[in-house]
Order: structure tokens, then C-alpha cells, then sequence
């Protein structure tokens, strides 16, 4: 293509102010693609600073998430022993309190 462009100039000088022009352009062209490429770098270098900083949110969030589902297992299970204990202190109770009844029934049938 550019030596057909070439080929239709006549004269020499033309030839090589066409030539020149040319070199120019592709100059602008490169210091365009250059100056889109270093800001395209910087919006990587950006956007990767943000997924690691977001990456290590991520791992903060599921070693707090880790440490509370721990505790809520630890919880469960004091929950559960505090029931189980109330229910024996109260069957205890409920025994002692017919034992009781028990006894004082038969204190008044002695009466």
C-alpha cells in the first residue's frame, strides 16, 4: 500500500516529504499507543493493588467467620451441658419435693 502511495508521487522531494510525513505519523502513532499503554499499566497496577488489599479483607473476614463458628460449637455445647444439668437439678427437686409430699402425707394419716 505505501508503495503504491509512493509510486503516485512524481517528483523526488515529494517523494521524500511524502516519506517523512509518513515517519511522522507512525512517531505520533507510537507516542499515542506509548502514553494509552502507560495509563492502561497504571489502571493494572491499580486494580491489583485493590484485589490484594480486597484478598486480604477476604481472609481477615473468614478467620474472624472461623473463630465465631468455634465459638458458637463452644457455645452450643456449654448450652446443652447448662440444660442437661438444669433438667437433672430439677428432676432432683421434683423427686425430693414428692418425697416430701410423701412423707408428710403419711405424718398426717398417723395423725
Amino acid at each position: 500500500e505505501l508503495k503504491e502511495q509512493l509510486d503516485a508521487v512524481e517528483s523526488v522531494n515529494e517523494k521524500v516529504k511524502f516519506l517523512q510525513q509518513k515517519y511522522l505519523d507512525k512517531i505520533h502513532e507510537a507516542n499515542k499507543l506509548d502514553r494509552q499503554n502507560n495509563s492502561l499499566q497504571r489502571s493494572l497496577d491499580s486494580a491489583n493493588r485493590e484485589k490484594d488489599t480486597i484478598n486480604q479483607e477476604l481472609a481477615r473476614v473468614n478467620a474472624v467467620k472461623l473463630k465465631l463458628e468455634a465459638l458458637c460449637k463452644e457455645l452450643s455445647k456449654q448450652n446443652k451441658t447448662v440444660l442437661d444439668q438444669s433438667k437433672q437439678v430439677s428432676n432432683e427437686e421434683n423427686a425430693k419435693r414428692q418425697e416430701l409430699h410423701q412423707k408428710f402425707s403419711d405424718s398426717i394419716k398417723d395423725v
